[in-house]
């Protein structure tokens, strides 16, 4: 068995990483991370000397977050090596996690739930956004340690729901966490339909557009699925994992006609599906990536965007497990949409709605601000 690599061993790797794809060696140099003689590093020194560079899609994930497997299942069959992640996850190199089907961010100590994935464990046991965990198992709250090993078994959640109100526990059993197949099922579950004044608006999240995998969902449950009746349609890109490529504008707002196969015996199959209703989207901080070029075409051709301003985190990247298992994707190239820059800018919505996350119980004013907006459409 090869000696486990010391952090020293990491960040030279990484280093070498960085001087060969990293798309601006200038910022190498002016960040100090260009040069061959470096000293010894201890902790977060590689999380340090990314941040320096101040460029989105430049990270390191490593296996105690759930970024971690989430990037790592999205990306993996462009990952390098492709060995390697056989060895992390033998004996087909199928990324899982035990877990309970949440996000969350630390604020001054503090553990709050920015998202519970539709259908999921947390979801299910009556966590929400804005929920403080305080501990698992009277155990300090981990991403990945709290449930490790424990799919199928309860764990006790304490937990504070209310800015007032006092600690409550709840049970909430642990599941074998496959990314990619938990960001279908939650998009699948997050349908759902708002009716006012005899309107139908149509609702739909989607966690994760990496793929086509994704967008063909969203276009079943638009052009045959739930959604197909709606008068106007809420695209939720919220938060989760970018990947949208700029072409998918067009099923919601393209010029090109429906076309529908008509068998035999009656069924029908869409050849091509434009929806051509109304379409609000919801963003937010977290919306990043290719989720704000899509977020960008749609706004270009008349939707209208609700929520706060995006990431500003528009570049290319490629990804690549260390030797340490750690995963670091580096930006390679820059990227321009009709032109323009997005990177470090964002995009402003043309209805800001202020929120705030901690203890917020589930409320979401973007969403009551989007359906109000649909329905004056």
């Amino acid at each position: 068995m090869a000696p486990t690599p010391t952090e020293d061993e990491i960040f030279r790797e990484a280093l070498k990483c960085l001087s060969r794809h990293f798309y601006r060696p200038e910022l190498l140099k002016e960040a100090g991370l260009s040069g061959t003689k470096m000293a010894r590093h201890t902790g977060n020194s590689i999380s340090d000397a990314l941040a320096r560079l101040g460029s989105s899609h430049t990270i390191r994930f490593t296996a105690d977050q759930i970024a971690y497997y989430e990037a790592l299942a999205i990306y993996a069959s462009a990952v390098s090596p492709r060995k390697k992640l056989r060895e992390l996850f033998p004996p087909n190199g199928i990324v899982t996690y035990d877990g309970i089907g949440v996000r969350t961010l630390s604020l001054n100590g503090r553990v709050f739930v920015t998202a519970a994935y539709h259908s999921g464990p947390a979801e299910r046991a009556g966590i929400v956004q804005g929920d403080e965990i305080i501990s698992i198992d009277d155990s300090i709250y981990s991403e990945i340690n709290s449930f490790a090993g424990k799919a199928g078994c309860p764990v006790l959640v304490l937990m504070r729901s209310q800015p007032d109100g006092p600690e409550r526990s709840i049970t909430v059993i642990p599941e074998r966490i496959e990314p990619n197949d938990m960001f279908e099922k939650a998009l699948s579950n997050s349908v759902r339909s708002f009716k006012e004044n005899e309107r139908t608006i149509g609702y739909i999240r989607v966690w994760s557009y990496a793929g086509e995998r994704y967008h063909h969902l969203v276009q079943t449950e638009l052009s045959t699925g739930k959604l197909a009746e709606a008068h106007a349609l809420i695209l939720d890109l919220r938060g989760g994992w970018g990947g949208a490529s700029p072409d998918f504008v067009n099923l919601y707002c393209g010029s090109a006609p429906n076309m529908v196969y008509v068998d035999r015996s009656g069924a029908r199959r869409f050849a091509s599906y434009r929806w051509g209703r109304p379409v609000i989207v919801l963003i937010d901080g977290n919306t990043r990536s290719g989720k704000e070029v899509l977020a960008f075409g749609l706004q270009r051709a008349g939707a209208t965007l609700v929520g706060q301003p995006t990431a500003g985190a528009v570049l290319g990247a490629k990804t690549f497990l260390l030797s340490d298992g750690s995963l670091l994707a580096v930006a390679t190239h820059d990227v321009l949409v009709d032109g323009e820059r997005l990177e470090g800018r964002g995009l402003q919505p043309d209805i800001f709605v202020p929120f705030s996350l901690p203890l917020s119980e589930g409320r979401d004013p973007t969403l009551r601000a989007a359906i109000d907006a649909a329905m004056r459409t």
